[in-house]
């Protein structure tokens, strides 16, 4: 049998707030409360073991115009409801109680469980594994981690819970990360199964799936490919051909310049760079070595990074995210780049770095220690107490002067490079 529906929309409109809450009762327990403060509030009264009971429905709204499937649902879910899904929820509550339950208890419980779910996806474990594992890592490895997380694995399955992932979901990644990058294919397997081992630990899973993911053949390590001097200027003009963003022609450019290290490069942050002194301070936790290093700008180091702080320079990075500004570029942009000119196979971004010391080392210039010194490369004697970020930082300066002048040259067409004005630097401290 129907219960009496004694409430309209005209009715529940029509009736104003007064000095005293007002009732409106709908039949079955159901009712309007409508407060002197004009709240309107969906309440269920109910008697269960002899003792009555009041339980929140939710807030009485009219439904918008025009409103969607899913508007509609973010709304019922917030606890907003009409006329007839206040009648919908009471006719529910009704039946809890009919069983014996308290509507209250049951949607607690289900919003605990709810909130496990939440906590138990692969992302919420990941995350709780991130935080223990961490501790262990040099900070460049744990930037390696956060990087293949978030750009490779968490948009494909971060959201979905952990439990319900298949072994064929965590394969399909893995076989799809190695077409593109088979080391990072290799490190993604190592991972899920880290995580996945985790959850098992954690009983966030009752049993791990990743004991027999896909295997992925380790690459054979090859050192990036140098560029000859003869070469060097036609990938220059290539590179001021590229069509892509601004920015990542920026990054390029940057680190031929200044023979930093390519993430060293694309998660610069303004705050590193005094061009008053001309300098770049990178700090230790940024660095391979986990030691602060200075480099020297040139001129033309400079010149770049003044018209690229007029366009990033109100952020944190030099080089954002195109899709997140809080975050750096990534390191895919610099391939997609040597990709679309037409270089893939004859340097590698990191290359560069070779190539450079080759040429400066032959030119006799300088001496090893000032090279090594200038790419921050590591030290013979490991033991050594203190270092000195500013050491030798005059020939570093007119080393990379140098190089930023043959630069010049190369790309122009130019035999040879005349050394001009080097850049005046301060002391440093």
């Amino acid at each position: 049998m129907n219960m009496p529906s004694n409430l309209t929309d005209t009715r529940i409109k029509n009736t104003k707030p007064a000095d005293n809450p007002i009732k409106l009762t709908d039949g079955g327990g159901l009712y309007l409360l409508i407060n002197p403060n004009g709240s309107r509030l969906w309440r269920y009264r109910y008697r269960l073991v002899g003792k009555e009971n009041v339980f929140a429905l939710g807030e009485y709204r009219h439904a918008p115009n025009g409103e969607t499937p899913e508007s509609k649902s973010l709304r019922v879910a917030s606890g907003i409801l009409t006329l007839a899904e206040a009648r919908e929820a009471h006719a529910q509550a009704r039946m809890l109680v009919k069983s014996g339950h308290h509507p209250a208890s049951v949607r607690a419980e289900a919003r605990r469980l709810a909130g496990v779910a939440r906590a138990t996806t692969f992302e919420g474990v990941a995350r709780e594994w991130l935080a223990r594992a961490k501790v262990k890592w040099k900070p460049e490895t744990l930037r390696q981690r956060e990087r293949l997380l978030e750009v490779d694995i968490f948009p494909v399955i971060g959201k979905r819970p952990i439990a319900e992932l298949k072994r064929i979901d965590l394969n399909s990644l893995i076989l799809k990360i190695e077409v593109r990058a088979p080391q990072m294919a290799v490190l993604t397997r190592q991972l899920l199964q880290a995580i996945f081992d985790h959850a098992e630990n954690t009983g966030a899973i009752a049993e791990s799936i990743a004991l027999r993911l896909a295997k992925v053949e380790t690459p054979k390590v090859t050192h990036a490919r140098q560029l000859k001097v003869d070469e060097i200027g036609k990938f220059l003009r290539d590179c001021d051909t590229y069509q892509g963003t601004f920015e990542i022609r920026a990054a390029m450019q940057l680190a031929w310049l200044t023979l930093a290290r390519t993430m060293e490069v694309l998660e610069a942050e303004w705050t590193e760079f005094n061009l008053e002194q001309s300098i770049w301070r990178i700090p230790a936790t940024r660095m391979k070595m986990e030691r602060d290093h200075i480099i020297p700008l040139s001129r033309q180091t400079i010149e770049l990074l003044r018209g690229l702080h007029a366009a990033t320079g109100r952020g944190t990075y030099l080089f954002p995210n195109k899709t997140d500004r809080n975050r750096p570029a990534s390191h895919g942009g610099l391939w997609k780049m040597i990709d679309s000119i037409g270089w893939r196979d004859r340097i590698a971004p990191h290359g560069l770095r070779g190539t450079a010391y080759t040429i400066m080392r032959e030119s006799n210039r300088w001496d090893q220690k000032t090279l090594d010194l200038l790419l921050a490369h590591a030290e013979e004697n490991k033991t050594r107490g203190s270092y000195d970020a500013a050491e030798l930082l005059v020939p570093r300066a007119e080393a990379l002067q140098w190089w930023a002048d043959l630069l010049d040259a190369l790309r122009d067409g130019k035999e040879g490079a005349e050394v001009h004005h080097l850049p005046k630097l301060r002391q440093v401290a």
